[in-house]
C-alpha cells in the first residue's frame, strides 16, 4: 500500500507554467507553450498541482471594462464567484520572479481579485506571491466557511475598495503579506484557529479584525490605520511580538474573553493603545510597551479620558504586570501613560512594571520552510527541511522501500549526503493525517 501512495502521487502531480507571452490553450501550461492567463492553467491542472506565474499583468489586459479578450482572466462578474480568478482546486500557486512584478488586476470591477474555493490551496510563496488590485470589492477572499488549511504568502492586496484579505472557515496560516489602503480592513477573519506571522496592515480602515477563536499572531503588525490596529471579538487569543502604532483607533480591541498578549507594542495611537471590553474570563498582558497614546481625551462610559494606555471597559480583573508604561515609574502621568478603569468592577493589576522597554521583534522569521541544503537537482516540486504543518517526512525508493524518516535539517542533510545517484520520492504526513508527496533527484 506504501509503494502503492508514493507511485500514484507523484504521477499525478505536474508543473504549469503562465507567462505574458503565453497562449491559451487546452493543452498550454507547459514551459515552451506556456497559458496567458492563471484562469486556463487552473482549467487544465488537477489537484495537488502547482502553477508557477511569470512576470506582468493579469486581468482587463487592454482596461476596455470586460474580461472578454484573448488571455483575459476568466472573471465572472454579477454572478458565481464575483471574482476575476476562481480558485477551485487543491493548488499551489507562486510568481516566478517576484510579487511586486506580478500584479493581478481587476480593473475597477465589481468583484473581488481573487477567490480561493478549495481548501488546502498554497498562494504564493516567500518572495515569490501576488500583487492585488483594482477590486471594488476584497483583494483575496475565502467566502466558505468549509474551506480549510489554505496558505497565504508573500502578497500585497493594495488599494482595493473591500478588505485586503477576507477569510471565513478555519486554521489558515498568513505570512509576510502586505495590506495597504484598502477601503476596508487589511485583513479580516470570521472563522477560527488561524495562524498569522509577519503581516503588515497600513493605512486602511481597521488593520487586523477577528471574530471566531483561538487566533495565534506572531510579529504582525498594524500601523496608520483609519481606526483600530487590531480587533478582537471572539475568545482565547494569543498574540506575540505584535504592534500597533499610530492608529486612529485603539491599538489593540480586545473583545471576547481568555486573551493573553505577550511582548507586544502599543505605541503612538490615537486613542488608548488597549481597550479591554470582556464579556466574561479574563485577560493578561505581560512584557509589553504601552506608551505615547491617547494624546486628545475620549469619553467612555460617560467619563471623560486622556492619556490612558490601557482601558479597561470590562467590568473584571485584568492582569497586566510586568509592562513598560512609558516611565520608570510604571503607569502615570506623561510621559507614562495612564491605567483607566472605566467602568465599576473594572480592576487592572500592575504593581510590577518594567523600568525600560522591552524589545519587540517584528517580522523576523517566515512560517515558510527553507530548502534544505545539499548537491541535489529537485524535480516537480521543492523539497523542504522542514515543515511547520507537518510531524514526519519519510525518504523512500520508487518502490516504496523506506530509506529513512527524517525529523530535522540535521538528518534531512545526513539522509541526502548517504544516497547514491538516483531517483527518491518523499512523504510527508502532516499534522491533519494528510500525505503529500514529492519526487527529486540526486545528481554529484
Amino acid at each position: 500500500m506504501f509503494a502503492i501512495i508514493c507511485v500514484n502521487g507523484v504521477a499525478q502531480a505536474k508543473v504549469l507554467y503562465v507567462a505574458n507571452y503565453g497562449v491559451d490553450a487546452s493543452d498550454c501550461g507547459t514551459i515552451t507553450l506556456p497559458c496567458r492567463s492563471i484562469s486556463q492553467a487552473i482549467a487544465v491542472a488537477s489537484d495537488r498541482d502547482r502553477i508557477i506565474v511569470g512576470p506582468g499583468h493579469y486581468g482587463d489586459l487592454n482596461s476596455d471594462g470586460d474580461f472578454e479578450d484573448p488571455g483575459e482572466e476568466k472573471a465572472e462578474i454579477g454572478h458565481g464567484c464575483f471574482c476575476v480568478i476562481k480558485i477551485d482546486k487543491q493548488l499551489s500557486f507562486e510568481s516566478s520572479d517576484g510579487t511586486e512584478v506580478t500584479v493581478l488586476d481587476a480593473g475597477g470591477a465589481d468583484v473581488n481579485v481573487v477567490s480561493i474555493e478549495a481548501s488546502q490551496v498554497v498562494f504564493g510563496k516567500i518572495k515569490l506571491g501576488f500583487t492585488l488590485t483594482g477590486a471594488k470589492r476584497a483583494g483575496l477572499i475565502i467566502a466558505d466557511n468549509n474551506i480549510s488549511w489554505v496558505n497565504i504568502m508573500s502578497n500585497i492586496s493594495i488599494a482595493n475598495g473591500g478588505d485586503g484579505f477576507s477569510f471565513a472557515g478555519a486554521k489558515h496560516s498568513l505570512s509576510d503579506n502586505i495590506a495597504s489602503g484598502n477601503v476596508n480592513a487589511g485583513f479580516n477573519f470570521s472563522g477560527s484557529d488561524q495562524q498569522l506571522k509577519n503581516n503588515l496592515s497600513i493605512k486602511n480602515a481597521t488593520g487586523f479584525s477577528f471574530s471566531g477563536d483561538r487566533h495565534v499572531l506572531i510579529g504582525d503588525v498594524a500601523s496608520a490605520n483609519h481606526s483600530d490596529g487590531f480587533h478582537f471579538a471572539g475568545n482565547v487569543d494569543t498574540l506575540r511580538n505584535d504592534v500597533a502604532s499610530r492608529n486612529e483607533g485603539y491599538g489593540f480591541f480586545m473583545g471576547g474573553n481568555e486573551h493573553t498578549l505577550n511582548t507586544i507594542a502599543a505605541v503612538g495611537n490615537a486613542l488608548a493603545g488597549i481597550f479591554i471590553d470582556l464579556s466574561k474570563g479574563k485577560i493578561k498582558i505581560t512584557r509589553s510597551n504601552i506608551y505615547g497614546n491617547e494624546n486628545a481625551t475620549e469619553t467612555v462610559g460617560g467619563a471623560t479620558l486622556a492619556n490612558c494606555g490601557l482601558i479597561n471597559f470590562s467590568g473584571v480583573s485584568a492582569n497586566a504586570v510586568n509592562n513598560f508604561w512609558g516611565g520608570a515609574n510604571g503607569p502615570g502621568a506623561d510621559p507614562a501613560d495612564k491605567i483607566c478603569n472605566a467602568k465599576p468592577g473594572s480592576k487592572t493589576s500592575f504593581t510590577v512594571f518594567a523600568k525600560r522597554p522591552f524589545r519587540v521583534v517584528t517580522r523576523d522569521k517566515s512560517l515558510e520552510p527553507q530548502p534544505g541544503k545539499s548537491s541535489t537537482a529537485l524535480e516537480d516540486r521543492t523539497i523542504f527541511a522542514s515543515n511547520p504543518r507537518s510531524y514526519e517526512l519519510s525518504v523512500c525508493t520508487l518502490t516504496g522501500q523506506l530509506i529513512a524518516k527524517i525529523t530535522d535539517q540535521t538528518q534531512w542533510a545526513s539522509a541526502i549526503r548517504s544516497l547514491p545517484n538516483g531517483i527518491y520520492l518523499t512523504v510527508t504526513v502532516t499534522a491533519d493525517k494528510r500525505r503529500e508527496l514529492a519526487k527529486f533527484v540526486v545528481i554529484r
